[in-house]
């Protein structure tokens, strides 16, 4: 099984993205797996450094949480993990 497509959306970082979106010294992203044979995956990659700017952020670019399949925290650190 291939790739076909694959989407990342930042979440935050440290610089605001789209309107009414915040940034932090950190990271999160979301990511978007089509595979050849027409499966899904949508995986969270970190969290960023607190709940404040990750719920604001998600909120305004209208991110369901219920689609998200995996979660992955690449290792512990508060600008990552906190959020």
């Amino acid at each position: 099984m291939s790739i076909q497509k694959l989407d990342i959306q930042i979440l935050v970082d440290n610089i605001s993205g789209p309107p009414r979106t915040l940034g932090e010294s950190g990271f999160s992203a979301l990511a978007n797996v089509l595979f050849t044979d027409s499966t899904e995956l949508t995986i969270l990659f970190d969290t960023g450094p607190s709940p404040v700017a990750f719920l604001n952020n998600i909120k305004n670019l209208e991110i369901d949480l219920t689609t998200i399949d995996t979660i992955v925290l690449s290792h512990f650190s508060e600008s990552l993990s906190i959020g």
